[in-house]
């Protein structure tokens, strides 16, 4: 609900201050007062666009001031959550300045916003409508919003919405999967090359080191061959001459047979038997490693081929050949990766696909119920506008198939109300065809044929009496009241018997002081606005008669 306007340095306004009420506000005034002015600022703090010759001459800023109350306003609470300016209190203060130079700040709660900001806020805040207006029903997104309220069908497009989220979310996260897997084709192109000429030499850990120890040791087998015979040959078996065990077993045979003759040849007599069992033991262990050390040409030959390919391999990819095992466990890692790339881009795709059916089904449910009660509003808008004096027209809500774009959030169409106010005429977007006038009109029979369903917070109805008079003007006060009982209306209007509904009375005034030029606005009591429907009905010149009458239409409104 509006609670007050403040309006500084517009045009001919020094400073105005306007406090409204809930229910059915009339402004009324004399031709030229500055009503339209009014207009013109609700439009500019809620959004809308300023000129610069708006300020007033000899000031540096004008500035639009609407204090709003947004606890009983879902939509607006929100939208003010969603932006981090809510307040405890429930208080949504917009505000709009502009320079000399045109250039305009924005606030809401204080706090700077964009001018597209307060736009957005603005149109779940107030609804204006009359000439020269960017009022929302002329908006795709406001008449897909009306017809919406009229289904009743929220729940269902919030699922819709949310499974459309989750569609778009598994596409985008699929679409970057993919597109990385694009970029690493060729990568792992490469890697599965390497794996398998690594794989194909089968390189074990700890291998290579074995096989390059056997080898050097076969390379000087014939060597040492040759050493281990000679040195068997020296100590056990010469036969050319006896060896050193026999020639000590004969010492040792010699001197023991004189041991007795000497102490000392007894101990010599020992320690060549003990040379000679060493001699034996050391021929024991060469006979083991003559017996271990056997030349093999094609072993050699074996080992020369694994050790080659062992270290072309490693030259190849700038390795030490005992690393190439590991670099062969490193790109089966990496390979898992890009597995794990695969398996999870299936994932999002079977994620894509489950939110895209889901929203599907939801969209096609949303759609029937649109189509279906498109024409029922659609009727009930056209017998109204028949009784608000527009008999001739005729509302068409067009349901245009949006289906090849994918899931969207609104749904399987667009919404589009098509309207023609003369026979003859062919049907076109409301904004094209209908007057301030007319659209008013059209926008306050749209809110009574949406009964209960409330698709905004307040309402600005500006020559929504334009070109009706007698029992059509009667009967549209009537309308206004009705509409005012679920919705705060503020409209300016020149008809005493739309003013009459009014929960309260306003009334523009404008004077000419020394300074300057002075408007004013009054909260009327109930004589007052007797004088002032007296006013509307003859003009200045009130008469006994004429306030009798304004008194009747009072007293038997409703």
């Amino acid at each position: 609900m509006i609670r007050q306007l403040n309006i500084e340095n517009l045009i001919i306004i020094d400073r105005l201050d306007i406090h409204f009420r809930s229910g059915l506000s009339v402004i009324t005034g004399e031709t030229g007062v500055g009503k339209s002015i009014i207009v013109n600022a609700v439009s500019l703090a809620l959004g809308g666009r300023g000129k610069p010759q708006w300020l007033k001459p000899g000031c540096q800023r004008l500035s639009v001031t609407l204090d709003c109350d947004a606890g009983n306003n879902p939509a607006v609470s929100a939208w003010l959550a969603e932006h981090q300016l809510e307040q405890a209190t429930g208080d949504c203060i917009v505000r709009r300045t502009m320079d000399k130079n045109g250039r305009s700040r924005a606030y809401i709660n204080s706090l700077p916003v964009t001018v597209s900001q307060l736009k957005s806020l603005g149109q779940q805040l107030l609804d204006i409508s009359g000439q020269n207006q960017h009022q929302s029903l002329v908006h795709s997104e406001q008449q897909l919003f009306i017809l919406d309220a009229r289904c009743q069908h929220q729940e269902r497009i919030v699922a819709m919405q949310a499974a459309c989220k989750r569609y778009r979310e598994a596409q985008a996260q699929l679409q970057a999967l993919e597109s990385q897997e694009q970029e690493t084709a060729a990568k792992r192109e490469w890697l599965l090359y390497q794996y398998e000429e690594i794989k194909n030499l089968a390189a074990q850990s700890g291998e290579y080191e074995a096989i390059d120890k056997e080898h050097r040791l076969l390379s000087q087998k014939e060597v040492l061959l040759q050493t281990l015979q000679e040195a068997h040959r020296q100590l056990w078996d010469n036969p050319a001459s006896d060896d050193i065990y026999a020639q000590l077993n004969k010492l040792q045979q010699q001197i023991e047979k004189h041991k007795t003759l000497n102490s000392h040849l007894a101990s010599a007599s020992t320690q060549l038997e003990e040379a000679s069992i060493l001699i034996k033991q050391t021929v024991d262990d060469i006979r083991h490693c003559l017996n271990a050390v056997e030349l093999s040409e094609q072993r050699i030959q074996e080992l020369d081929e694994r050790l080659s390919a062992y270290n072309e391999l490693a030259r190849k990819y700038k390795l030490a050949p005992e690393e190439l095992a590991a670099k062969q466990i490193e790109l089966q890692e990496q390979l898992g990766d890009s597995a794990v790339l695969e398996k999870e881009i299936e994932q999002w795709r079977q994620r894509m696909n489950q939110a895209g059916e889901e929203y599907r089904q939801l969209a096609d449910q949303v759609s029937s119920k649109r189509q279906a009660d498109a024409q029922l509003l659609s009727e009930e808008v056209v017998a109204l506008l028949s009784k608000l004096g527009m008999a001739d027209s005729q509302l068409q809500i067009a349901c245009h198939d949006r289906r090849q774009q994918g899931p969207r959030e609104q749904g399987h169409e667009d919404i589009e109300f098509l309207v023609r106010t003369n026979r003859g005429q062919n049907y076109g977007s409301i904004a094209a065809i209908a007057s301030g006038g007319e659209l008013s009109r059209i926008s306050l029979a749209m809110q009574l044929a949406m009964h209960s369903q409330q698709t905004v917070g307040s309402f600005l109805f500006d020559e929504v009496d334009a070109g009706i008079g007698g029992q059509v003007a009667k009967l549209m006060g009537q309308l206004l009241k009705k509409l005012s009982r679920r919705s705060q209306l503020i409209c300016i209007t020149h008809l005493p018997s739309i003013a009459v509904q009014g929960d309260q009375h306003y009334v523009l005034t404008k004077k000419q002081t020394k300074s300057g030029t002075q408007v004013d606005i009054a909260l009327l009591s109930e004589e007052e606005r007797c004088y002032e429907i007296a006013r509307m009905m003859v003009g200045s010149r009130i008469t006994k008669q004429s306030l009798i009458h304004a008194q009747s239409m009072l007293a038997s409104r409703g």
